[in-house]
């Protein structure tokens, strides 16, 4: 009898267990990173790209490099404006449809002031079906240089600062101050 109730107890003891640890199993985070510039009429970009279509005139406009480069390739959803609440919803219920549950969105500080906001400002957290996703934010505190400004050739393009991304302890104060009010704070 004590050998049945030993081995009964035992079943017992491994079926709470087998619960306990299926109750315990981690949820994980799966994160994509978002370049905000697919966003449409940042006047800061002007410069690099004067449709005011950001990045996706780059995307749009490329033209075969060398021989054997698959080059013509389109998106599929065709140049977006990441700024535009209804396409981040679109994007939010693409994202969470395939198991992803976070958004990282670059962001930047350059000359005082932020940088490539408003993927973030006026699409993501202007969303109807944000609450889907958690956000972060990665500061992209690198200088933006000459290389970046694809309306120069290869040739003539030279590594010249247009932006510093460093900044000093007080501007730093400043940017933590500003993100912590903005985002997040109820």
């Amino acid at each position: 009898m004590r050998t049945l109730n030993l081995i009964i107890l035992s079943l017992l003891f491994n079926l709470f267990a087998t619960t306990l640890r299926a109750q315990v199993r981690k949820q994980y985070d799966v994160a994509a990173y978002l370049y905000p510039a697919y966003a449409y009429n940042d006047p800061r970009l002007r410069p690099f790209w004067p449709a005011g279509m950001g990045e996706w005139e780059t995307v749009m406009n490329m033209q075969q490099r060398n021989p054997g480069h698959y080059w013509n390739r389109r998106p599929v959803w065709g140049p977006i404006n990441e700024a535009d609440p209804a396409i981040m919803e679109m994007e939010i219920e693409q994202a969470t449809k395939h198991g992803v549950n976070v958004f990282i969105f670059d962001w930047y500080w350059f000359d005082c002031r932020p940088f490539m906001e408003t993927t973030l400002t006026d699409g993501f957290l202007k969303a109807r079906n944000r609450d889907k996703m958690k956000f972060y934010l990665m500061w992209a505190n690198h200088s933006a240089s000459s290389l970046w400004n694809k309306t120069m050739s290869t040739q003539d393009a030279v590594w010249e600062n247009i932006w510093r991304g460093e900044v000093d302890e007080q501007t730093f104060d400043v940017v933590c101050d500003r993100l912590i009010t903005k985002y997040f704070c109820k």
